[in-house]
């Protein structure tokens, strides 16, 4: 996984209009088909992390 994903910030090589891997619909929205990241965004976990909490 490259680092802007890990970041949570759209990654360069995103299609236009990017929701974020964050948003609710990342990896789901109509932007998101075809992207080279859709996989990793379906995936990745939403919100803020839990650890930064501790």
């Amino acid at each position: 996984m490259n680092m802007v994903m890990e970041n949570a910030e759209i990654p360069e090589n995103a299609n236009e209009h990017c929701p974020g891997p964050q948003a609710e619909s990342a990896g789901k929205s109509d932007s998101c088909q075809g992207c080279p990241n859709q996989g990793a965004c379906l995936t990745a976990p939403k919100g803020p992390d839990p650890e930064d909490n501790m």
